[in-house]
């Protein structure tokens, strides 16, 4: 018995004319196999992507521009108002009469060394009068938040606390996410872009704010709130440690501590939603209809073959 070098299948066709009842089942059998899946995949609402969202770990700085505002009394208890700005326009102008010397620090927790830190801490120091008791504080902390993967933005981003407590305090403390909130969804071609460059919050060395009035936390929010890419401080853990003794009121030369404001900004990976690109949107529609495409030949084939 020797050995088999080839082989061919034996093959049968079938020919019938243009106007036959199997052509037409043939042509009608293709027609279905296209345009059902089409019919399918289009009246999902899941052909086109018209956006998508991926996870990124932005790089953020302190761009050491911060606005404080401490409530309380003084001396002889009479509501007083104590504030600080890193903006030397600000301390100049809107805020001459109230301003105090404060002193900053700030350092970052990088601990797998990708230059883009897990934390963000500042630290604040005010100086306080004799006599003087804080009750609140409210705060306003900018930074430069920087997203490279899919969308490239360089975003000003502001973390806002608000706190107030019946007790007089010596510090406060505060823990919390920095996590990005958007309106509409950001494109991923044309380069990096800086959409809020030329309207600083909190004002820059060709612009700042002239009176009290365009520097008040309600005026400042709804400015930030108004654009489309934000930021919220979120998950807030605070701490408020009151003074411990009795603070003496009325005419005293006596020393007082400065209030100290410690707050930790953590970076988690933020969820980007962005408008895809034309190749990624062919790319889904393509397989999304290939996915519904597949079982129709096989079961429509089946079908025809015994109808004829």
């Amino acid at each position: 018995m020797g050995f088999q070098v080839w082989s061919v299948p034996l093959q049968r066709r079938f020919i019938a004319s243009k106007v036959s009842c199997g052509c037409c089942l043939v042509i009608l059998f293709w027609l279905v196999v296209l345009a059902v899946p089409f019919f399918l995949a289009y009246t999902s609402q899941s052909f086109w992507l018209k956006t998508s969202s991926y996870l990124e770990e932005p790089r953020a700085e302190f761009k050491y521009q911060a606005l404080l505002v401490a409530t309380g009394s003084d001396a002889n208890g009479q509501p007083s108002t104590m504030t600080f700005s890193t903006s030397p326009e600000l301390r100049r102008g809107a805020l001459h009469n109230t301003v105090r010397a404060a002193s900053l620090r700030t350092y970052t927790e990088d601990h797998n060394l990708d230059r883009a830190p897990e934390a963000v801490h500042v630290e604040f120091e005010l100086p306080l009068k004799p006599g003087e008791k804080v009750h609140g504080l409210s705060a306003l902390l900018m930074f430069q938040i920087d997203f490279n993967a899919r969308a490239k933005i360089k975003l000003e981003a502001a973390a806002y606390v608000d706190y107030s407590s019946a007790l007089p305090g010596a510090s406060l403390f505060v823990d919390g996410d920095l996590l990005l909130v958007q309106r509409n969804a950001v494109p991923v071609t044309g380069g990096y872009s800086e959409p809020y460059k030329h309207s600083p919050l909190l004002g820059n060395s060709t612009y700042s704010p002239q009176s009290v009035e365009e520097i008040l936390f309600p005026v400042l929010i709804d400015r930030y709130r108004s654009r489309n890419l934000t930021t919220m401080y979120s998950n807030l853990m605070t701490r408020w440690t009151p003074i411990s003794g009795p603070v003496e009121s009325g005419t005293t030369t006596r020393s007082q501590p400065p209030f100290k404001a410690s707050f930790t900004v953590r970076i988690p990976q933020q969820n980007i939603l962005f408008v895809p690109t034309v190749s990624e949107m062919l790319k889904f529609a393509f397989g999304n209809l290939h996915l519904k495409l597949i079982p129709w030949p096989f079961f429509q084939l089946n079908f025809l073959k015994r109808l004829l």
